[in-house]
């Protein structure tokens, strides 16, 4: 099984493919940019550089530490087994490296996107019904034709697991949409229920808010306000993580995989070089999700790089690039044809909390919510749609343009879903998808 893009090295057993998370030229540019920026951060342990290694079959080499993705070996051989060899979690391992600093200060910067605090409102220039005040007259809820799509489905009955950098739970935009009782932490086992841990709980609230912040007439409204979120941490940017945030990616997929509600997994993670799929576990486990019919809806990644790895290890996911204001593809907005579709990723006005706070959100974060609200929205009017027919639908409903085309083209809210609900596709084995769930449901809550 190929690694995230690396190259082959020799090794004791077998053959081994090795991918460096961090290249030299990477290295170099961040250096550049961080000293332009001026950002500066807490180091955390948590977040050393690490190079990932994928064997064929086990490791000796004692330098090296064995991911288990929170299964133990017979999980994992399991999966292996019930996918047939598609998917394998079994012999993945990890080095630490000693350049330690860099990650720490990229990571807050990896979730956080572009976010700017107490932006007032637009004023109201058209009547948009009755939307919750917060949600009147945003460019991008119109650009997207959001609000018409409402007409047709509000993601009523369906669910939505969000590894996230933590949420202000209480906030009342949100509160009544989040499933409290399937909360976890994957990353401070000493807090597993506190998903409200570190410095970055109002990207997770921002994204949720975007998705399904319920429409009450007061504060703002989501796309799908009706879908019901789970909330799960990735990181806490502190020195309670104990495992780094693409493991806990990977952890949080497997999570979700255990709840028998779950249709769509938002992955608000990306890597140095890549979308969260440059992780070959996380991979892994997307591979997973799709067999067992749940959508993957991941960000692709704030680096201004083609998304080439995951090219080349295509596992059919949704990858979402973002777009500025004025509808191009934005600068910093990783790229290329692996990217499903775009949607926008600047004065992405919402909810940030605590308090009610709100402010303009941005970056490929900003935009991953809108793209997991509509297919929501679009399972809502046809359960079931595959998530590769999901992805199908949205690339075939995307508004396409030069401006757009290296991050897939804009998204197409009412499009997408008109498109669900009239589609009669080839026929679901929907039997087999349930019970190869239930088969897998099997094994993870296994000893």
């Amino acid at each position: 099984m190929k690694g995230g893009g690396g190259k082959t090295l020799p090794a004791q057993r077998g053959s081994v493919t090795w991918f460096r998370g961090w290249g030299e030229m990477g290295r170099v540019i961040t250096l550049a940019w961080l000293g332009l920026c001026g950002c500066a951060w807490a180091f955390s342990p948590s977040s050393a550089i690490r190079e990932t290694y994928q064997f064929r079959r086990f490791s000796n080499n004692p330098a090296l530490i064995q991911h288990s993705f929170g299964l133990n070996f017979r999980q994992r051989e399991a999966i292996y087994e019930v996918t047939g060899g598609e998917v394998d979690l079994r012999y993945h391992y990890y080095r630490e490296q000693f350049i330690q600093s860099l990650l720490t200060i990229l990571s807050p910067t990896n979730f956080r996107g572009f976010i700017r605090f107490d932006v007032p409102p637009p004023v109201v220039a058209f009547p948009l019904g009755d939307s919750d005040p917060e949600a009147k007259n945003q460019y991008w809820l119109d650009e997207i034709r959001a609000l018409e799509a409402s007409s047709l489905a509000t993601g009523k009955g369906v669910t939505i697991v969000d590894c996230d950098a933590g949420y202000h739970v209480d906030e009342g935009d949100i509160r009544p949409n989040l499933l409290m009782e399937h909360r976890y932490n994957l990353a401070d086992p000493d807090s597993p229920f506190d998903v409200s841990e570190g410095p970055w709980t109002m990207h997770g609230t921002a994204v949720t808010a975007i998705m399904a912040a319920v429409k009450d007439g007061k504060g703002t409204q989501g796309i799908a306000y009706d879908a019901k979120i789970i909330p799960m941490q990735i990181s806490t940017f502190s020195d309670r993580d104990t495992i780094d945030k693409e493991e806990a990616t990977t952890r949080c997929i497997l999570r979700a995989l255990t709840i028998q509600r779950a249709r769509v997994i938002v992955l608000e993670n990306q890597t140095a070089t890549g979308s969260s799929e440059t992780f070959p576990g996380t991979r892994e486990a997307v591979k997973l999700a799709m067999k067992a019919g749940i959508t993957i809806v991941s960000a692709a990644g704030n680096y201004s790089m083609e998304l080439l790895t995951e090219a080349t290890e295509n596992t059919d996911s949704i990858i979402v690039g973002a777009l500025t204001r004025q509808g191009e593809k934005a600068n910093y907005s990783n790229f290329g044809a692996r990217v499903s579709v775009s949607a926008y990723g600047e004065e992405v006005h919402t909810l940030f909390g605590p308090n009610g706070e709100f402010g303009d959100f941005g970056g490929t974060s900003a935009a991953v919510p809108q793209v997991a609200a509509t297919v929501a929205m679009m399972l809502e009017v046809n359960p079931r749609l595959t998530p590769v027919q999901v992805k199908q639908l949205l690339v075939e409903s995307r508004v396409e343009d030069p401006k757009t085309k290296e991050v897939g083209g804009l998204l197409n809210v009412l499009a997408a879903v008109q498109k669900a609900k009239e589609f009669h596709g080839e026929d679901v084995k929907e039997g087999e998808t349930e019970e190869f769930a239930d088969s897998l449901r099997a094994i993870l809550a296994s000893e």
